[in-house]
């Protein structure tokens, strides 16, 4: 279950039918909060997740 971001209401990927929210997709990954990526130190950089 994901909630809009926006409004709170359960959506279904890529738009929240309650308030139209587009959530946004970058190379297949969506983008689900404006949170920074979290990179382990000693990683080399490869991403983990927000």
């Amino acid at each position: 279950m994901i909630l809009c971001p926006k409004c709170n209401a359960v959506i279904n990927l890529p738009r929240c039918h309650k308030c139209k929210h587009q959530v946004a997709n970058n190379n297949d990954i969506w983008q689900l909060t404006d949170m920074p990526d979290f990179v382990i130190d000693g990683d080399q950089g490869k991403y983990i997740g927000y």
